[in-house]
């Protein structure tokens, strides 16, 4: 490629993404559905077109795109109302898991904001107990003790999903050398849409997650170590739980002695910061918002949605009680089996089994939020699948499921959404990765040491 064009075409990824960055920013609503899904398009595409670009680029560019959303307030997800909710509940010295916050309401709870919180979070949340670990709780009263504004509080997040997002974006380059992957492969998850819009923009906290997670990855590979590496996947789970799906699949690496070794270290710092909230029968209120992710929510589900349909024809009604009580075990059988019969022991195969670990999981799961992703976002760069970057963007179409007048899915904008996903998957798996093929700009060597 001539020098003028490969100006051009960067000229065009950068001022094409931050228009619609901005576009986004400025003027989408959740139940805008054409401009949702044309705005998250024209991003998915010129990501995945973008041309070959240096390791600075990339993280200058990444930094670029995330502070077009300095001043927006989620539209998306209202998930955030709820987190500075259970910053101020600890801030007055209540337990966040102690009773839901319709029941602080007609309790006469008052605090200043309460009312904007209240009813920014919607009827779903505002009727079940808080369901985040307890380093996100720390986190969230660190906020609200910072900042008292609702605006203030944002920002703050902000600032620290960013600083997450370069942990992932500098761990992960770590992880690649030691794989002997280019570093610049790290360029599709920092510059990835739904990580920018999901993370920065609507502040989930997989970013967060995943930069503990990606530094305990890290210092496994180089140290093979249990300390670290316990710290940095407890702080990891302490913060979501998702990555308990996949430590199991260390012992074949770290032995017996030092898997025992490191799960203690993740389940006494896990404790340690759990104990303060253990009060008025906290634990049994967390659990107990666990299993509604089994047995009630519903929202986005793709092999789900045919075993329910299936269900309707032979029972009539809804069974995902019934499959809430069976899915955890089958759950439970494929990390087994991932466990046990499969070689985990060299970092590669580690890191490929973690991907369809996950994978397994979300595609059997009840409710698939677009953020959820992000796992698979990050595995891709590590494995070269492909899959796991079109579900990034065609996870989008699940926001349609949103209108003015309320919620309602529709089976075919599934449909759009998993016939390619399930496509390049099957492929995927009988042909192996095929990303290499076709959008890497630049060979990469996939020896590990």
């Amino acid at each position: 490629m001539s020098l003028f064009r490969e100006r051009f075409a960067l000229i065009l990824f950068i001022v094409g993404s931050a228009l619609g960055y901005l576009w986004f920013v400025g003027d989408i609503q959740r139940h805008e559905h054409l401009s949702l899904i044309g705005c998250s398009l024209l991003l998915m595409g010129l990501y995945a077109t973008r041309p070959q670009l240096k390791l600075w680029q990339i993280g200058i560019i990444g930094l670029f795109f995330r502070g077009l959303f300095v001043s927006y307030t989620p539209e998306l997800s209202q998930d955030f109302y709820r987190f500075f909710w259970d910053g101020h509940l600890q801030s007055l010295g209540f337990s966040p898991y102690a009773k839901t916050p319709d029941q602080w309401i007609s309790e006469g709870l008052k605090f200043p904001g309460i009312e904007v919180l209240y009813q920014g979070m919607g009827s779903l949340s505002a009727e079940h107990f808080s369901n985040y670990p307890p380093l996100s709780q720390y986190l969230f009263r660190l906020a609200v003790s910072i900042q008292h504004s609702l605006a203030g509080q944002i920002l703050l997040f902000r600032l620290l999903l960013v600083g997450a997002d370069l942990a992932i974006f500098w761990g992960g380059i770590q992880v690649l050398r030691k794989l002997r992957i280019s570093p610049e492969t790290m360029g599709w998850y920092f510059l990835n849409p739904l990580i920018i819009i999901e993370g920065v923009g609507n502040l989930h906290f997989e970013g967060v997650m995943w930069a503990f997670f990606v530094w305990g990855l890290y210092s496994s590979i180089r140290y093979r170590g249990i300390v670290w590496c316990g710290l940095a996947f407890g702080a990891s789970i302490a913060t979501k739980l998702l990555p308990l799906l996949v430590l199991p699949l260390y012992w074949q690496r770290l032995g017996w002695k030092k898997s025992m070794g490191m799960g203690m270290i993740i389940g006494l710092l896990c404790l340690l910061l759990s104990l303060p909230f253990w009060v008025e029968a906290g634990g049994s209120h967390y659990w107990e918002t666990l299993q509604l992710w089994f047995n009630r929510f519903e929202f986005n589900g793709s092999i789900y949605r045919l075993v329910r349909w299936v269900g309707f024809q032979i029972k009539g009604y809804n069974i995902i009680r019934q499959l809430g009580q069976v899915s955890p075990w089958i759950l439970m059988g494929c990390i087994g089996i991932f466990t046990f019969l499969k070689n985990n022991r060299s970092p590669k195969a580690l890191l490929n089994h973690m991907l369809w670990v996950l994978t397994f999981y979300l595609c059997t799961a009840t409710t698939i939020h677009p953020w959820y992703l992000s796992s698979l976002v990050l595995m891709s760069v590590f494995t070269g699948y492909l899959f796991p970057l079109l579900w990034s963007a065609t996870v989008f179409f699940s926001y349609t499921a949103y209108g003015i007048d309320g919620f309602q899915e529709s089976g075919w904008i599934l449909a759009m959404e998993y016939i390619p996903v399930y496509g390049l998957l099957v492929y995927e798996i009988f042909r192996g990765p095929v990303r290499d093929q076709i959008m890497w700009r630049r060979s990469t060597s996939l020896v590990v040491r």
